[in-house]
Formats: C-alpha cells, structure tokens, sequence
C-alpha cells in the first residue's frame, strides 16, 4: 500500500506542469507588434539554478527557446529574451515584435540534474483593433490638437489616459479619466470619453515645439496589458507670431488705432483753427487796404 502510494506520488510529480516550485500566469494575452512580457516565480531554494523558457505543446519534447546561466544578466535568442531576479525569486521572459506565429503552449522551466520543475504558460497575440486612433497629427506653434480615440464598447467604464511615450511599453499616463464622461484638464491638456460614442477625445492647447513626439491613447486594463495605440504629434513652427509676439503686436495695434482716433477726433478741431487764423488774417488784409486808398488819393 505504501509502495502504491510512494509510486503515485511520483508519477503525479512527473506531470507536466505539477509542481509548486515554478509558478506562471497561466494564460498571456499581448497584441501583435509589441512586446510582451511573462513572469514565471519559484521556490527561493533554485535562485541559482538555470532558467529557461520552452516552446511546444508537450514539456517532454519541447524546445528550448532561450535559458539564463544562474545570474541575473539578461541571455537574449531573436526575438526573445529573458532575464532573472534573485530578489523576488522570478525570472521573466520577452517577445519582442509579437506575432501571430507565436501563438501556442510554453513552458517556464529550470534545470535540475532531475525532473525539472515546470509551469505551461499559453500565449495569445491579439490585434489591437480594440483601439483605434489617427496615429498622427499635426498643428502649428500656439494653436490646439484634438486627438480622437476609438474603442470597443466593452471598454466603456474603463480609464482611458494618454501617456507620451519612452519607449513601446514604458509609457507613464500623463492624464487620464474617471472612469466617466466628465472632462479632466491637467497642465493644458484634456480629456473626455464619450461612452455614446465609443471614443475619448484629448485636447492640447497652446503648443509649443516641444509638444511634439510620440504618444499613447491607452486603455487601462486592471489585472492585464493595456490597450495602447502610438499617435505621431507634429507642432510646425509658422511666420505666425506666437502667443507673447502676438500679445506685443496686439498691444502696439490698439495704440496706433487709439492715436489715429485721437487725430480723427482732433482734426475739425485742428481745421476750424486754420479757417478762423486764414478768415481773419484775409480781414486783415482788407482792412488795411481800405486805409491805405484813401491815404493816396489824398
């Protein structure tokens, strides 16, 4: 009966995936054309251990793809790569470039001189199709962009933000919503989902040169891979003055008009002056010419 037990246990232990040494998330889902991160931890104990990331169907044949040398530098194979953490006892694996062809069954491993502790992790790409924007826009120097994002309405009561990015995946929301459709304004930009409509609107105003680059509408996903979507901002520099030159053309402006009122209010003012010294210095004239006629005739 002992015999029975001991030769279950083993044969249990040997199945593909049992074991609590290698803990995965199961299934991952990431969108094609991105990277995709997966984090398998384990026991403490294998910290030193080699690490490696398999792909196939069964774990007994499976290829390995890329495996770590027991430190914590990162070992990279094509497009993916992987690297270990001893302080949180987990290593984590990164496909670069997702694609449609990666889709199936892997296996975080680690290598023992026995059965190797193991965990199947499943991986799902997906289209982004779920968010959609005008990846690019552009505007000129002072003036404001309006950014338009699209997204399926299972999506509704999610935060939205808009993140300029780092890099593909780094990208630290700059500002987002509530979860509803009032609007939020943050530093000169806005934003607004319109559950009606499936869509959010961003709004930057008064821009400068260094507005431009790439940003994110993204869609946050509580517990997996946001929705991001790159959108290519453009802030062209014109012969147009910016706001201050404006502010100073302006200003000289409604001096040159309150001066031309002032002269257009001056001017009868000015001409009635001329017409009275002309009228009488005319008189004048007149006047002495009557007393001088009679002077010679006599």
């Amino acid at each position: 009966m002992l015999l029975l037990h001991l030769t279950g246990s083993i044969c249990i232990s040997l199945l593909p995936g049992f074991t609590s040494a290698v803990k995965g998330p199961g299934t991952v889902h990431g969108f094609v054309g991105r990277s995709l991160p997966v984090m398998c931890h384990y026991d403490k104990s294998y910290q030193t251990y080699y690490k490696y990331w398999c792909k196939g169907y069964d774990w007994l044949s499976c290829t390995v793809v890329v495996k770590t040398r027991g430190l914590e530098a990162e070992v990279k194979a094509g497009r993916t790569s992987v690297k270990d953490n001893h302080t949180c006892s987990c290593f984590t694996v990164t496909l670069e470039d997702l694609r449609e062809e990666d889709a199936g069954v892997y296996w975080c491993g680690i290598e023992t001189s026995g059965s190797d502790p193991n965990t199947q992790v499943t991986i799902v790409p997906e289209s982004s199709s779920d968010l959609t924007d005008p990846k690019a826009v552009e505007a000129t120097v002072g003036s404001s962009v309006s950014v338009e994002c699209s997204y399926d309405q299972r999506y509704q009561q999610n935060i939205k933000y808009w993140c300029r990015r780092i890099s593909e995946r780094n990208c630290p929301p700059g500002i987002s919503t509530t979860g509803s459709e009032r609007p939020v304004i943050k530093n000169g930009v806005s934003i607004q989902d319109n559950h009606s409509l499936n869509h959010f609107t961003v709004t930057m105003d008064d821009l400068t040169t260094s507005h431009s680059g790439m940003y994110s509408c993204a869609v946050s996903q509580p517990g997996g891979l946001d929705l991001m979507t790159p959108v290519n901002v453009t802030v062209l520099v014109t012969d147009v003055p910016d706001s201050r030159d404006r502010g100073g053309f302006f200003q000289n402006y409604q001096i040159y008009v309150t001066f031309l009122v002032l002269i257009c209010m001056k001017m009868p003012i000015f001409l009635t002056m001329v017409l009275a010294i002309t009228w009488m210095h005319r008189r004048n004239r007149q006047h002495s010419d009557e007393v001088t006629t009679p002077e010679t005739q006599s």
